[in-house]
């Protein structure tokens, strides 16, 4: 098993999310909290964290951004497909949820320096997801191996 996969944790599970499809959303992540940053508009993380959390509390149905690339990526790719465990994504998600949250309490209380700060880590998270090293991957398997440590089961 290569490097790659033991950080992103590749499968062959379709129950899991196609490369693809992560890779399109990483890519609106990185591209929406960008714009927000360059217009300096809140506004715009507000939108994007409005549309990452249907997701997380109602399933995969309700991720807009993962069916948005799913149609336009997935129907003109004949080539087998690599997926991404949706463990991972769903942590990633849960971060994701997490630093906008508290970038919109921190735009709320006017404290704009922090709450870019938190946009910007996302921003970082994203780009270096998308250069091949999963951030949010390394700290579910920090988090995990801690959690045998402790307790002693998975």
């Amino acid at each position: 098993m290569s490097e790659e996969n033991l950080i992103h944790k590749l499968t062959e599970n379709p129950e899991d999310v196609p490369v693809p499809v992560v890779n399109f959303s990483r890519w609106v992540n990185l591209i929406t909290l960008l714009i927000s940053i360059i217009f300096q508009r809140p506004l715009i993380t507000t939108l994007l964290l409005l549309l990452v959390i249907p997701s997380l509390l109602l399933g995969k149905k309700w991720n807009i951004i993962g069916r948005t690339g799913k149609a336009l990526l997935l129907k003109r790719n004949n080539k087998p497909l690599q997926f991404e465990d949706r463990r991972l994504i769903r942590f990633n998600n849960i971060i994701l949820i997490t630093l906008l949250t508290i970038a919109q309490i921190f735009f709320v209380f006017k404290l704009n320096i922090i709450a870019w700060s938190a946009v910007v880590l996302v921003i970082i998270a994203n780009g270096l997801a998308l250069a091949g090293f999963c951030v949010g991957c390394v700290i579910y398997y920090k988090f995990k191996i801690y959690k045998y440590k402790i307790i002693g089961k998975d």
